[in-house]
């Protein structure tokens, strides 16, 4: 499952063979991504749904991919979701602005109102999370996210790149 977003993902993985089912809350989104799909002759089944109250069945994917999304929800029960959604064994990557300091809390809800987020995690808070939601052998870090400008690799936002295992039934 590759939640948000134009399909850009969701179609690479789909050309490199992988099964993949798409999800976003918006059915504008949803259409941008079906129209990526079909100009590229990729085959990826799109869905409109909320990541914290998806429409899958449990144990329905072997890998859950969020971009940038997680922090835009109810964050635990987009994780506990993502749980419940991965067959035992799964994987879990999610890919999230996170902050590497404490925010005051003072200035703790601008960032929030001003991009729309649910919340942001402090690095430490991310293992905790996993844990709740009974993702086990988590792997954390972070990374500069890149993106090419004219040939250039220019680094970009502080990110968490997790990655948890669902526990074997």
């Amino acid at each position: 499952m590759s939640v948000r977003g134009t399909g850009r993902t969701a179609c690479y993985l789909a050309g490199l063979g992988y099964e993949v089912t798409g999800v976003d809350l918006r059915p504008e989104m949803l259409a941008k991504a079906r129209r990526r799909a079909e100009q590229e002759g990729r085959t990826v089944t799109f869905v409109e749904g909320d990541i914290c109250a998806p429409p899958f069945e449990p144990a329905s994917f072997d890998i859950v991919l969020a971009e940038s999304v997680t922090n835009f929800a109810d964050i635990e029960r987009a994780v506990a979701e993502y749980s419940r959604v991965l067959a035992p064994g799964g994987v879990l990557y999610d890919r999230e602005l996170m902050a590497l300091q404490p925010i005051p809390e003072s200035t703790y809800g601008e960032p929030l109102a001003f991009f729309g987020f649910g919340g942001i995690l402090h690095v430490e808070q991310w293992p905790e999370l996993m844990i709740r939601a009974a993702l086990t052998r988590q792997r954390f870090g972070t990374r500069r996210s890149l993106r090419a400008t004219r040939g250039r690799i220019k680094s970009s936002t502080p990110i968490t790149c997790s990655l948890s295992t669902r526990a074997r039934s």
